[in-house]
This record gives C-alpha cells, structure tokens and sequence, in this order.
C-alpha cells in the first residue's frame, strides 16, 4: 500500500496526471478523451455497453454552446455538459436512436436525430453510462473535478 501511495506521488510531481480521469460526488471515473474531430465525430456510436466508471470526455479549446445527438449509438447514455471551472450547466438521459434505414438517406437520418443542446457554453462534455445522473443526483451546478489545464491543451 505504500508503494501505491508513494508512486501516485511521483507521479503527481511530474506531472504524471491521467486527464481522463475525473471525480464526480465522490465516485472516480476513467474516462477516454476525444480531443479532436476524428475521435469527436465517432465520440461513442457503435459502444455497446458503457462501463459502471467508464464514458468518454470531450474537451474543447474554449467555452461555447454544444449540442450532440445519438448517431450510431447502440445504448442510452447520460452526457453532462461542463463549463471551464467544472460545474455542469446541463445534463441529459440520452436515449438511443433507431438506427438509419435501408434506404434512408444520410441528410435524413441526421435530421431526425433527437439534439441534446447545452443551453449555456460548455468546454467539456461528458457521456457516462445511463443512470448515472439519476444514481448520484447529478444537477446543474454539480463540480465535476477534472483537469481542466490539461484536457484544453490536448483540445485541437
């Protein structure tokens, strides 16, 4: 057990922090970063279970109103959006969306996907398994605990 306590130290004086890695009431939670807008677009669509501390965090290079939507996601999710100190100023159960049909177009699809806005500028947005809003008692102004100097340097 020291040695655990003594490497996370180490690690915590070089600089060594995981981003992906972000407390909310409590609960720690291991998340893949999507910095760019390759990893953005993808973001979870094709995820078929989201692990109980798992989920995906968008960072972007500064605060603005976001909106996403469920294009190719197989299972409900919940997303939080974050502003630049770490409070939520939105959250929402995200439900999966009936996958495009054969010979729906692409135009067509996208526009009957459900938009999920954030109502105020975020620069960061959270997707968690579903539930979990509801689990912690996520509300708008929660802290979310995040390094938030590191996400916007890897934001592209």
């Amino acid at each position: 057990m020291l040695i655990v306590i003594a490497l996370t130290a180490l690690l915590a004086a070089c600089g060594g922090s995981d981003p992906g890695r972000i407390e909310i009431k409590g609960e720690v939670f291991n998340l893949t970063i999507s910095a760019d807008d390759a990893t953005r677009a993808r973001g979870l669509g094709g995820v078929a279970e989201i692990p109980e501390h798992g989920g995906m965090i968008f960072a972007f290079r500064s605060p603005q109103p976001q909106g996403f939507w469920m294009r190719d996601c197989i299972t409900d999710m919940d997303i939080l959006y974050v502003d630049p100190q770490g409070f939520v100023v939105s959250a929402y159960t995200m439900v999966a969306e009936t996958p495009r049909a054969e010979g729906e177009s692409e135009q067509a699809y996208f526009n009957r996907l459900r938009r999920y806005p954030s109502g105020k500028p975020a620069q960061f947005v959270i997707e968690l398994k579903a539930r979990t809003i509801d689990r912690l008692g996520i509300t708008t102004g929660t802290k979310v605990t995040l390094d938030a100097k590191a996400l916007k340097e890897l934001a592209k």
